[in-house]
């Protein structure tokens, strides 16, 4: 199973991605912002990241490259 985070600050945007993705068989961590997905990255292994390119810190391209030097094998999914 592999892990997807969820990045968005829209909380209904959010959780529904999340319930369609663990349906589509992920293993599915949800952030807010930018500092709750990078705690996210230093807690597990994430396959997927599915990014808000507007977040409330700033863009989601802004933690791209935040994204890659934690985990370089990282696909990135800005939406």
């Amino acid at each position: 199973m592999k892990n997807l985070l969820v990045v968005d600050d829209d909380a209904l945007a959010r959780e529904v991605a999340a319930e369609i993705l663990k349906e589509a068989d992920f293993r599915v961590f949800t952030a807010a912002d930018s500092d709750e997905a990078l705690d996210a990255l230093r807690r597990g292994n994430m396959d997927v990241v599915l990014l808000d390119l507007v977040l409330p810190q700033g863009s989601g391209m802004e933690l791209v490259p935040r994204i890659k030097a934690h985990n370089p094998d990282c696909a990135v999914i800005i939406m």
